[in-house]
């Protein structure tokens, strides 16, 4: 199903000229939204995308540009743009693209009979969660958000370093945002459900889990400051986690922006607290066999036993720091119309 991505992401390769890099990104995504409100729909809107993003490196200038018409007059403008744009950047001797290297077979990332599902069918969803929410307790006064999505991506990457790569994923999900009061108190809670397609979404509890994280919340008050042992919620962790995700980064650290810079071997944790980056890890929402620029993506230890380990990397960053620095596979990008980027 991506032979006709492949086929435009060519079309631009055949046209690279002798000392020049050239990259080309192809994708395409169906994206499904649906906004329910006190029973009905309140919002249906299906939307196609399709694109390439054209990157360029010549004499250590890096240039991208991209296009969402795929005709071939516009492929070869777009591929004069990333020239144009790469003459007047400033040379970086880390600029540069990967080389080649094997990406796993990863199973599992296109849900069965995605796109039969009919679009009542997944209404239901958007409406059954509404009605979780609502049924969950009595001081649930509304809903400020009840919605389902889901998208189906086609992605090709060729370059003239030798790398021809496919992929394909779906993804669903839904959330509620619940507003719940008791007299003049009001609190909301947000809940949450996701997976590779609707079959896989869970509405009924993610209805439930906005209920309950609202309610909660109501009568609660700050305590005297002192100290305490704190119990977090998944929810906060995962906000530190995402603190911590950019402290790690390579970007982060060559910028001098990270509490981690130069600390690799140091003790930053408690001696049980081990830390991984998976972009392999079965059933999550992160997990590809390659990355934004065709590296593998890996399980990249960053804290080990209370101790720094290692870095997040693209390939820039990894060039960039040297001293035998590589990708980890961490290179992330929006869509077509951007070039790869570092995310955990």
């Amino acid at each position: 199903m991506t032979d006709d991505l492949l086929q435009l992401a060519n079309h631009v390769l055949d046209r690279a000229q002798a000392g020049e890099d050239v990259e080309a990104y192809a994708a395409s995504e169906v994206t499904t939204r649906i906004d329910v409100r006190d029973g009905d729909v309140d919002t249906l809107a299906s939307a196609a995308t399709r694109g390439v993003g054209v990157r360029v490196v010549r004499d250590g200038r890096q240039g991208y540009a991209y296009t969402s018409d795929v005709s071939e007059d516009a492929l070869v403008d777009a591929l004069r743009s990333a020239r144009a744009n790469a003459d007047v950047a400033t040379p970086d001797e880390a600029n540069g693209l990967p080389d080649p290297a094997g990406a796993p077979v990863l199973e599992g990332l296109v849900a069965d009979v995605f796109a039969d599902v009919p679009v009542e069918e997944r209404i239901d969803l958007a409406l059954a969660m509404e009605e979780a929410a609502r049924a969950a307790d009595g001081r649930v006064r509304g809903l400020e958000t009840a919605q389902y999505q889901d998208a189906h991506r086609r992605v090709a990457l060729v370059s003239t370093r030798g790398l021809s790569l496919t992929q394909e994923r779906t993804d669903a999900w839904a959330y509620v945002n619940v507003l719940a009061g008791d007299g003049d108190e009001s609190q909301t809670g947000i809940g949450l459900t996701l997976g590779r397609g609707p079959a896989e979404l869970d509405v009924e509890a993610a209805g439930s889990e906005g209920a309950l994280r609202a309610t909660r919340l109501l009568g609660a008050r700050k305590p005297t400051s002192r100290r305490r042992a704190v119990v977090f919620d998944p929810w906060v962790t995962a906000q530190f986690l995402g603190v911590l995700g950019t402290a790690l980064s390579a970007d982060a650290v060559l910028k001098g922006r990270s509490l981690f810079a130069d600390r690799i071997g140091d003790e930053v944790g408690a001696d049980d607290l081990t830390l991984l980056d998976d972009g392999l890890r079965p059933g999550a929402p992160g997990t590809a066999p390659w990355d934004g620029e065709g590296v593998p993506q890996e399980r990249t230890v960053l804290i080990e036993d209370g101790a720094l380990a290692s870095y997040l990397h693209t390939t820039w960053t990894a060039r960039r720091a040297g001293g035998g620095a590589r990708s980890t596979g961490n290179a992330a990008r929006a869509g077509f119309q951007s070039s790869p980027g570092l995310s955990p």
